[in-house]
């Protein structure tokens, strides 16, 4: 059977339908309001239309543009939010399936569930018993707190805050949680997913394969295979550290201006003399070494390579080279089929490290001394 559908132009059609209507409505017009709830009918909405409110059963199938909704509530449905539009509140039992583009969700509470958050997509806030099933690409959550849960957190995705007794169960790929406070928990973190500070009682149940940046205070950290944990100051934290993770305290903060000294600090590196032993992640094709960001350059062993370099401690990601400790070197290439690990001696009047010592270094030369062995990763 063929859905009926109607096209609404204007606010006079709209305003003329049926209460019993029950098939499809499709927006295609800018509208004043939309404030009432059909029951057994499938919204469309687009342009700079505006509903009001939906609640009980009612259904909106797309709002997309620079559509906006007010508020979501009751076991109202959402199927697609996108491009520019704006929901501002959704809570009670209501249901938004996929968030994307630039969409934004300003409030999502109650017992409120979103499924799919990507893209560019922004929540700004979720609290109560809300769940949102899964937040990946460039999505961004702002805040979550209260009971609130996020189920899966993957691809390049931003979670601000964490705090309350709200649980994040997967963080994974390039995501990154900024902050882990209060009563939080983050179950399970993996890939090259990076939890930036965790305080108060938050805790961290497990890490595969991924680092936490600073640790001040924590309820209980597990971690286990290839980590690397940081911890500012002295508290007493309860931890499980399996064989390979390496655990470095620290007292002091980070200085304005950070110097290789401070680096070795935080991560683990050998130093002969004036050089630093340091590693870099290369694609190994036909027995060559070439390297990730520019598939034309290549490095060879027992070569010395010299590159101009940024000098700008504010830089991150700036010219040439890059190069880490051993474990974010195999954490970086870790889904490459081709990866190799290269090891390097790099003279440290060389080096440059950002002021968010970000893992990486960058240094204006380096020899390459060998590709090193599996069994030595």
């Amino acid at each position: 059977m063929v859905m009926k559908t109607i096209q609404i132009k204007n606010q006079k059609e709209f305003d003329n339908i049926k209460d019993n209507f029950e098939w499809r409505i499709e927006i295609i017009w800018d509208l004043e309001k939309i404030d009432r709830c059909f029951n057994n009918v499938y919204v469309v909405v687009y342009g700079n239309a505006t509903i009001e409110s939906v609640y009980g059963n009612a259904t909106i199938e797309s709002v997309s543009d620079n559509a906006t909704i007010k508020s979501v509530s009751g076991n109202a449905t959402i199927e697609s939010v996108s491009d520019n539009a704006t929901i501002k509140s959704v809570y009670g039992n209501a249901t938004i399936e996929y968030v994307y583009g630039n969409a934004t969700i300003k409030y999502v509470y109650g017992n409120a569930t979103i499924k799919y958050v990507s893209d560019n997509a922004t929540i700004k806030s979720v609290s109560g018993n809300a769940t949102i099933e899964s937040v990946s690409d460039n999505a961004t959550i702002k805040s979550v707190y209260g009971n609130a849960t996020i189920e899966y957190v993957s691809d390049n995705a931003t979670i601000k805050s964490v705090s309350g007794n709200a649980t994040i169960e997967s963080v994974s790929d390039n995501a990154t949680i900024k902050s882990v406070s209060d009563n939080a928990t983050i179950k399970y973190v993996y890939g090259n997913a990076t939890i930036e500070s965790v305080s108060d009682n938050a805790t961290i149940i497990m890490f595969w394969l991924a680092s936490l940046v600073l640790l001040y205070w924590a309820k209980k950290i597990i971690a286990k295979w290839i980590n690397l944990i940081r911890q500012i100051g002295n508290e007493n934290i309860n931890m499980e550290l399996w064989e390979n993770v390496s655990f470095i305290q620290i007292k002091e903060v980070i200085k304005e201006n950070p110097i290789f000294d401070m680096y070795k600090k935080l991560y683990p590196v050998e130093v002969k003399w004036n050089k630093a032993i340091l590693y870099k992640a290369v694609h190994k094709i036909d027995w060559r070494y070439i390297s990730d960001y520019d598939k034309n350059f290549e490095y060879k062993i027992g070569e010395t390579i010299k590159w101009e370099i940024d000098r700008n401690q504010n830089n991150s990601c700036s010219v040439w080279l890059h190069i880490s400790h051993l474990k974010r070197a195999i954490d970086f290439g870790r889904v490459w089929e081709d990866k190799a690990i290269l090891e390097c001696e790099v003279p440290i009047k060389d080096i440059v490290v950002s002021k968010d010592c970000d893992w990486k270094v960058r240094t204006s030369q380096l020899k390459v001394l060998r590709e090193l062995p599996k069994e030595e990763r």
